[in-house]
Formats: C-alpha cells, structure tokens, sequence
C-alpha cells in the first residue's frame, strides 16, 4: 500500500510540472516511426497534403497539451520520408497551420528540426551523396520552414557502421549556423566520447543526441560544462548508478525527452516518470532536468523567463528548498539572431551562408 502512494505521489508530481520535449519527433503519414524509408506508404492512407500535416501537428499538439508540455522541438523527415518536392511544400505548409492554430487553442508552442539521414558509408561516393542530402536539408529548413524550424538534425550511424568521420558536413552545418539554426548532431546510444567530440568541434553542435557516453571522458565533461552544451536523452532507465544520474551529478545539463508522442512509454510523462521509478531520479533532479529543457530550447527570453517561474512555483509545492536558479553548468541558450546573408535559388529557394554557397539542386 505504502509503495502504490508513493508511486501515485510521483504520477501527482510529474502532472503537475509544466514541460519541454527536446528529443522527439513528428509521425508522418506513410513513414514508419523507428525506421523512416524512402517511399514507405500505406494504401489506406490519403494522399499527405497539407491538411493532414495540419491535423498531425493538432493532434500531437494535443497529446502533449495533455501532459502538461508547453514547448517541443520535433524531428521532421523531409529527406528520407521519399516525398516529392510538391509534397514536402505541402508538408512545411501544413505544419505551420497546424502549429499556429495548436498555440492559440491549447498553449503548445511547437517548433521543429529537419533531420538528415544517417550517413550511409565512408566511401566517397556514399559521402558526396549524404553531403547532398545534408545540403538540401538546410535548404527546406530556410526555404519552407516559415520560421519555425529552429535546428539541423543528424541522425547517428548504427553501430559498427563506417562513416568516414563528419568533416566533409563541416561547412553544410557552418552555413546552418550562421543562418540562425541550432546544430542537433546526434551520436547514438553507442557513442563514445570521440563521437561527441567530433559533434562538438566539427559540426559545432548546441546539444548533443544520446550523448552519455562523454561521461568516459573528464575533459569532455569539463568542455561540456563550460560551453553550456547539453546532453539529449531519451534513456530514463538504468539504476541510480546509471549515466543519467551520474550525469546530474557530475554537472552536465540533460534534457530528457520522449523520443516519441504516441503516448504510454514514449510520452514526456513516461519519460519522467521511468526516470524516476527505474533510474531512482530525487524529485529535484526531476526539476533539474526540466530546468535544463527549458535553458536549452528555442525561447524568446520573456517566455522562457515565464515558463521558468511556472516551474518554480509547481517545484516549490513539492521541494521547498530548491532554490529557484538554475544550478551551475545550466544557462539558457541564446534564441538564434536573424538569419544571415541570403540569396534566391531556383523555385523560389532561399540559402543562407556565405556568396557561392550553392546547396543541393539549386
């Protein structure tokens, strides 16, 4: 009995948290969630238009309203979801009226990151054909995004895979960065401390997916700390002497997300509550996770300082003696300046960067 009140007094604190999901992603219609394939489509599906995009956004908009999330970034596949260019205009379009009518009728505020896919070889060939799709990437998010796509998403190799290290994306995520877009590398769950480094230095990454594995490494951790970049997870398991905790710890700023907003174990709500049933997370560092989401997301700082002071009033109900600041190693992240030099690309296209920066098929 004492065990079930407990574990009720966890659901109670969680619902009461207002909420920020850093690390998950949007459901297109005709791609499979864990493993988007070009082309994959449903024949019982409509055709993807922009209306259905509109009603996708609403809907996730409303699941997240549901568990209290306020702001999410999500992943879009425009590359590897085998749309056709028509489509993917469709695609942004939608989305944007999905997103604006979910903030005016439930407080979602809902930005997004375009992924691109992982890299497929360490050949030349294979290296000139993800560099391409990495370029066209920066493309849509500029050229279609409307303003509300904040980063550039790498997806991580599968283990084992060669790839030739990320230096020949170097220059495609200079430009995205000089544009006004965050740097989202993803390293996997495998990825050691050599992995984050390169996310780091060579792609210039704000935050870094499934990045633990930098805990191998003490200067790594010193850097992180000290260039305020943050570790995405979705991974709340483990124990107490798991790489979560010891990432609280050790002073790094996590944002914990779904990965996913279908709900059950893959919702925010999930993903905070196995954080601390299975990973024995104490309330305040439940708090200070939120605190990190919040520091790192794509805010206006007028609305981050409100959703901050939301926090630290449901905290205070539930830990008296949090203090209110973000403790050391947790800084909010700047909102990316205006975009940067731009130029007009064929079918109405815009790029940012430097003059003679040419993306993939303009």
């Amino acid at each position: 009995m004492r065990e079930r009140h407990r574990e009720t007094d966890d659901e109670i604190f969680i619902d009461s948290l207002p909420k920020v999901d850093l690390h998950s992603r949007l459901v297109f219609p005709g791609i499979s969630r864990d493993r988007p394939a070009p082309g994959e489509t449903d024949s019982r599906q409509p055709r993807p238009d922009a209306a259905l995009f509109a009603a996708l956004a609403r809907r996730t908009a409303r699941r997240l309203a549901a568990q209290r999330v306020r702001y999410a970034e999500l992943s879009v596949f425009p590359i590897d979801g085998g749309y056709s260019d028509t489509q993917v205009e469709e695609m942004f379009a939608g989305l944007d009226q999905g997103r604006r009518a979910a903030e005016r009728h439930v407080g979602v505020a809902l930005r997004w990151t375009v992924r691109i896919p992982a890299p497929s070889g360490a050949g030349r060939t294979a290296m000139a054909r993800h560099r391409a799709a990495a370029e066209r990437a920066v493309e849509l998010a500029l050229c279609c995004g409307r303003g509300a796509v904040v980063g550039l998403e790498l997806a991580a190799a599968a283990p084992g895979h060669p790839t030739g290290g990320a230096g020949y994306l170097a220059e495609v995520f200079a430009v995205a960065r000089a544009a006004g877009l965050r740097s989202l590398p993803r390293v996997g769950r495998h990825g050691g401390p050599a992995a984050v480094w390169e996310a780091v230095t060579t792609l210039g990454a704000h935050r870094v997916g499934h990045g633990l594995g930098a805990l191998a490494d003490p200067v790594l951790v010193q850097y992180l700390r000290d260039q305020h970049i943050a570790i995405e997870t979705c991974d709340g398991g483990g124990d107490r002497d798991g790489p979560l905790a010891a990432a609280l710890g050790r002073g790094l700023a996590v944002c914990l997300g779904s990965a996913g907003v279908a709900g059950g174990t893959s919702s925010p709500r999930g993903a905070y509550l196995r954080a601390m049933r299975v990973a024995a997370l104490r309330r305040e560092e439940v708090v200070q996770l939120v605190r990190a989401s919040i520091g790192q997301a794509s805010l206006p700082e007028p609305a981050r300082a409100l959703l901050s002071a939301e926090l630290d009033a449901a905290a205070a109900a539930w830990c008296p003696r949090l203090p209110a600041t973000a403790p050391p190693g947790i800084a909010p992240t700047p909102v990316p300046g205006a975009r940067g030099p731009a130029r007009r690309c064929r079918q109405g296209a815009f790029v940012g960067g430097r003059p003679g920066y040419r993306a993939s098929g303009s």
